[in-house]
């Protein structure tokens, strides 16, 4: 059972910290010029 919900604890903290990265980069989106271009 312990297992258990400290895997859900991680998944949680997972989404958490990607939404708050996505929400950093859209804050700063003039920082999109940094992302790899097509080249072709």
């Amino acid at each position: 059972m312990i297992y258990t919900s400290r895997f859900a604890i991680n998944i949680r903290n997972f989404i958490v910290n990607h939404q708050h990265a996505l929400s950093l980069f859209s804050s700063y989106y003039d920082l999109r010029l940094l992302k790899a271009a097509e080249t072709r």
